[in-house]
């Protein structure tokens, strides 16, 4: 036993909340709610309801992403939802098939919005367009070198439960679409489809046409055999404000029930109803008590929530803020990403330049989340600062591609310029770049510059583990390196190279000019090391 790691601490009709591992959490949900519908205990109706409930309002992000803890893959505390979270794709199908379950359970329209989230963010984002990568983990803000992993005999990431998982939930994706309780039709899902349903009163055709989710018109053909009297029940997402319905070109108005318009009518061939959803672009604000999004916002047109990548957007995302207020323009574009509607606007990008900070105008574009990584490396980004106190400005360091001689696969050469202030040399809330586990070798860190740059200092702050009693210290020794030509020269008049903990170590130099800068370093013996920041000197101000 392992406790709530397990579900097994405690009877299941007395566990609280969602805990522990995602995937097991969420199809256990599942099932109960499916023997629910058979049992008809209250005991099963109310556990799965205060656990989906627990789920949708403090553990799923912004895409449908489920299960914010690497280590256990799987929930933290309500309300802990970094960024980097761990969001498996098999805890997203497993979210899709606990709410489609919830729906037939209770008749309620709020749990295929979940489902919805899920088919169109948090389980789709975890295949590529081409249909040959995937994605284990699917996070919201990520380095160029978070990419699919391809399946292959010999890789060195292969993760077999994802790409299975995907492929039953788009299996089971035509019974969602639809549902009955005998006497009327339900309508969940919208997407291009024909279906024929068996009623009591007998049997029906449907013909769906839509352009949803890039437009949020739907036209649905009811053909009874013969006319009939039933109701036809439209959900209207959650997102959705100001549905409008009309039958064959007549407004109607519809009774609410359950998230859904209820329609009852004598039907007969040929009658037609159109459903229009307005698809605004919506600025999504996260829960206060969900402290790695605060002064952020993320973008959603309809049931797709969007990102921003670095290809798109000149680089560091960083450095971006989306305004409050401004105009966002959606549009179609067919060649982009097997043809997405994007968004654009105005944005305004912060830049430190001779010791101070500027504000330069951008304009920003927005991708649909579940297609970010299909193109070339790049930064990635679902929660862009809104306020100006949680931008972090381009700085010369931060304009530098990072690489190093070799960097442990669970770090990052990233961390050398993200512009993460540390709070101590072991600090592991930010990302860090390390050699681990490279052991008494010589080692560089590397930033490499489009442009010639004009430098004369840096800082470093190192990343060492004594005090935790694991395996990475400060370098025995250092220097910084400058590319002149095809040589690299050790800088000149330099202060000192300072190996001090939870400080940034600086190093002041004749100021030289090049397209590449290296810290060169010998660890100790027996001990590797790494590096959590690394900023440069320019002029007479740090940038």
């Amino acid at each position: 036993s392992r406790g709530a790691y397990n579900q097994d601490d405690v009877s299941v009709f007395k566990q609280p909340t969602m805990e522990g591992h995602a995937v097991r959490s969420l199809l256990l949900g599942a099932g109960i709610a499916a023997a629910a519908e058979v049992n008809h205990r209250d005991d099963y109706r109310e556990t799965v309801a205060r656990w989906w409930a627990n789920m949708a309002q403090a553990k799923m992000y912004v895409t449908g992403g489920m299960g914010s803890v690497p280590s256990i893959e799987g929930f933290g505390p309500d309300y802990e939802l970094p960024n980097e979270g761990y969001n498996e794709t098999c805890a997203s199908v497993g979210a899709g098939f606990f709410s489609g379950r919830m729906n037939l359970l209770t008749g309620d329209a709020k749990y295929i919005d979940v489902l919805e989230r899920e088919l169109y963010n948090g389980a789709l984002s975890g295949v590529s367009l081409q249909g040959d990568t995937y994605f284990y983990t699917n996070l919201l803000a990520a380095g160029p070198d978070h990419r699919r992993w391809g399946w292959k005999s010999g890789a060195v990431n292969i993760t077999p439960c994802c790409p299975p998982m995907f492929l039953k939930l788009q299996g089971a994706l035509p019974g969602y679409l639809y549902a009955t309780d005998g006497a009327g039709i339900y309508v969940n899902l919208y997407a291009g489809s024909t279906a024929r349903i068996g009623l009591k009163s007998g049997e029906v055709g449907l013909k769906q046409t839509t352009r949803y989710p890039w437009e949020g018109t739907v036209e649905l053909a009811v053909t009874p055999k013969s006319p009939a009297a039933f109701p036809v029940n439209l959900r209207v997402p959650g997102w959705a404000k100001g549905a409008e319905v009309a039958v064959n070109g007549e407004p109607v108005k519809a009774e609410t029930f359950n998230h859904y318009l209820r329609l009852e009518r004598t039907w007969k061939a040929g009658d037609v109803v159109t459903l229009r959803l307005p698809m605004p672009v919506e600025r999504v604000k996260a829960d206060e008590r969900v402290k790695a999004n605060a002064g952020r916002v993320a973008l959603m047109r309809g049931p797709v929530v969007y990102c921003l990548e670095g290809v798109d957007n000149e680089g560091r995302l960083a450095s971006l803020q989306i305004p409050p207020g401004g105009e966002i323009h959606a549009g179609f574009q067919a060649g982009l990403l097997g043809g997405v509607t994007t968004l654009k606007g105005a944005a305004v990008r912060l830049r430190e330049q001779a010791g101070e900070v500027r504000n330069e105008p951008a304009e920003f574009t927005a991708i649909p989340f579940f297609a970010n990584s299909n193109r070339a490396p790049t930064d990635m980004a679902v929660w862009i600062a809104d306020d100006a106190s949680q931008v972090r400005p381009v700085t010369v360091a931060g304009e530098g591609e990072p690489t190093a001689s070799h960097c442990n696969g669970n770090d990052t050469v990233r961390a050398l310029n993200d512009g993460l202030a540390p709070k101590s040399s072991d600090d592991e809330s930010i990302p860090r770049m390390t050699w681990w586990d490279h052991r008494g070798t010589p080692e560089w860190a590397q930033l490499t510059f489009s442009t010639p740059q004009t430098i004369q200092g840096v800082e470093v702050y190192w990343w060492d583990e004594r005090r935790v009693g694991r395996d990475c210290r400060v370098p025995e020794k250092w220097t910084v390196q400058y590319r002149d030509g095809e040589e690299w020269k050790t800088v000149e008049d330099a202060s000192g190279f300072g190996t001090e903990l939870d400080t940034s170590n600086a190093v002041s130099f004749r100021p030289v000019t090049t397209t590449a800068l290296r810290i060169a370093v010998q660890l100790q013996p027996n001990w590797s090391g790494g590096i959590l920041e690394w900023r440069l000197r320019d002029g007479a101000s740090l940038r």
